[in-house]
């Protein structure tokens, strides 16, 4: 079947090129003649809009039709090759294909013309790049996919001309390209089983006294112990292994942090385990390469971490945690020192208490936007957690989403050079 629809040309090379992009970061990459062509047209086309801010950018929302049920095939072709039996299994097959009459990409562009850099991304993904500093090799003919892209952009670049691009954008440009905030109140007004899950086994009780005892990084003065040993940082460990449920709990102390730590402990493990010189010397002479501190392993963000600081007052502890899908964990293992006595602080405090009270805002990023690590795309906002709209349910998810102005391009004025 050929597939003759065209927001098949961008979601197709969007999936090869950007992993052939990705794969070869360090390599060359070459395209037929025919989209060297194209790619010079779509940047003069560029050159006709103002540039974002670092002046080698721009940013567009590009739309492509989805077509008819005829574009996607012939029905006659498909059943007598078995594909389909009857035409409302063909139409259901184009509508899962193509749930919408339009898809929409967002397009960005950027080149440094003094080194012959340009690069093209699409549906947030990084497409083409053409880099003159590197030596061309075999060509890979993608004239299709970069016609569609400079036929795209062109009537785009009309569209701002005209004026009717923010319009179109604004009313037909769907939630789940959109960047805003919502409150976990309101995301859970409407899936009330994340609620659930998220408290799963964890009492109003609980909540409450953690909002009340938490404070946050640093700890008040006169809260220290004056001295820490291996075994009893060992022993503070233990008690938020007990209190979050782990397995082990029946070993030793310092074995259960050997099963549930990260393992790159920097020597604390050989160290004489009583000795408070021995700890102290640690602390101040540790090579720093490994991650004693990560108490709870996990990736970059959903680790937690349980960390000795020593200041001109003696020692504390701050425990942090703040991935969404530890933050029950990390709050345990804060109520278990702190109910022990032990001078413990957590970091991001507030914004735990707000995630644990609903009043959290969540970045809400557009679909093909990673959920993490987007702190940029929400300046003057304490936002730190993130994620895609889910795909059901949105009407309702978007009576409670407050949503970020769409960019706008604009047209160069008159004497500006294009």
């Amino acid at each position: 079947m050929v597939v003759r629809i065209k927001s098949e040309i961008p979601k197709h090379y969007i999936n090869w090129l950007g992993r052939v992009e990705y794969r070869n970061i360090n390599c060359s990459f070459t395209y037929d003649e025919t989209s060297y062509a194209a790619i010079d047209r779509i940047f003069r086309l560029l050159h006709r809009l103002e540039p974002g801010p670092e002046n080698t950018s721009w940013e567009l929302w590009l739309r492509a039709e989805r077509g008819t049920i005829e574009d996607f095939g012939s029905f006659e072709e498909l059943r007598a090759d078995g594909q389909v039996e009857s035409f409302e299994e063909f139409e259901t097959w184009w509508h899962s294909e193509f749930p919408e009459e339009a898809a929409w990409f967002h397009f960005a562009a950027g080149e440094d013309q003094k080194i012959g850099y340009r690069a093209i991304f699409l549906g947030h993904r990084h497409v083409l790049e053409v880099d003159s500093r590197k030596e061309r090799a075999f060509p890979y003919d993608i004239a299709p996919f970069t016609a569609w892209l400079e036929g795209a952009v062109r009537d785009t670049v009309q569209m701002v001309e005209t004026g009717s691009y923010q319009e179109l954008v604004e009313r037909e440009l769907p939630i789940w390209h959109r960047t805003g905030t919502i409150l976990r109140r309101d995301l859970w007004r409407v899936f009330p089983q994340w609620k659930e899950e998220f408290f799963q086994d964890f009492s109003q009780q609980e909540v409450e006294e953690f909002l009340t005892s938490a404070v946050g990084y640093p700890l008040e003065n006169n809260k220290r112990l004056p001295s820490v040993t291996a075994n009893e940082f060992y022993h503070f460990c233990a008690l938020g292994y007990r209190a979050m449920g782990y397995t082990g709990t029946e070993k030793s102390e310092k074995e259960q942090y050997a099963l549930h730590a990260d393992g790159r402990d920097e020597g604390l493990s050989k160290l004489d385990g009583d000795s408070p010189e021995a700890f102290a010397r640690w602390l101040k002479e540790r090579p720093r390469t490994g991650h004693p501190w990560e108490v709870c392993r996990g990736g970059n963000s959903t680790h937690i971490d349980c960390i000795v600081h020593q200041d001109a007052h003696g020692y504390y502890l701050v425990v942090a945690g703040l991935a969404e899908t530890r933050t029950i964990e990390a709050v345990r293992f804060f109520l278990a020192l702190y109910r022990a006595g032990v001078p413990v602080c957590i970091r991001n405090t507030e914004e735990l208490k707000a995630r644990l009270t609903g009043a959290e805002s969540i970045g809400i990023v557009p679909e093909g936007v990673f959920p993490a690590y987007c702190h940029d795309r929400f300046p003057g906002e304490s936002i730190v957690d993130f994620m895609n709209l889910p795909r059901e349910r949105q009407d309702e998810l978007a009576k409670y989403c407050r949503w970020q102005p769409i960019p706008v391009p604009r047209m160069k004025k008159e004497g500006e050079t294009p």
